[in-house]
């Protein structure tokens, strides 16, 4: 979950409340990814001290959902521990 975002394009791509992000890559300070929802910007870097792993509840709340994004419906998987995840 993040709330600060910056995109080198668009710039800050901040939001006020915890949203769910995918995180694909890091640097020392950043996770790299994009927001889940909105505009789709990619290569987002989300600062590691205001990003947090998702609590068991939002695992449950979000695993398995669509999302529509783009040109179709996408399902959220979180990896568990078992599948490497390290949730």
């Amino acid at each position: 979950m993040a709330t600060r975002a910056h995109h080198d394009f668009a710039g800050d791509i901040s939001r006020t409340e915890p949203s769910l992000a995918v995180i694909e890559d890091e640097t020392d300070t950043d996770w790299i990814g994009q927001w889940v929802t909105g505009l789709g910007f990619l290569n987002v870097r989300f600062p590691k001290a205001t990003t947090r792993a998702l609590t068991p509840d939002e695992v449950e709340l979000y695993d398995g959902r669509l999302v529509e994004a783009g040109n179709g419906l996408w399902t959220i998987h979180i990896p568990r521990d078992d599948e490497g995840g390290g949730q």
